[in-house]
């Protein structure tokens, strides 16, 4: 990341296998994060970035992608 002038930390800290914990240690909630899931439709993939404290509806997301 240096090489492409990309401004970083790294943490260092004991093993954390739980999202929870990781959370705690670095002071965040869910709010602070997002995932990005993938999901297979009938004509390809599609991409939806979600903030990871909310829950996406399967259903409506269905019909957006037709």
């Amino acid at each position: 990341m240096k090489k492409l002038g990309i401004e970083h930390t790294i943490v260092e800290h004991s093993h954390l296998v739980a999202v929870e914990d990781v959370l705690k240690y670095c002071n965040l909630t869910f709010a602070d994060g997002a995932s990005t899931l993938v999901f297979k439709v009938d004509n390809g993939y599609i991409a939806v970035i979600r903030r990871d404290d909310c829950k996406i509806d399967l259903k409506r997301l269905q019909k957006l992608a037709g």
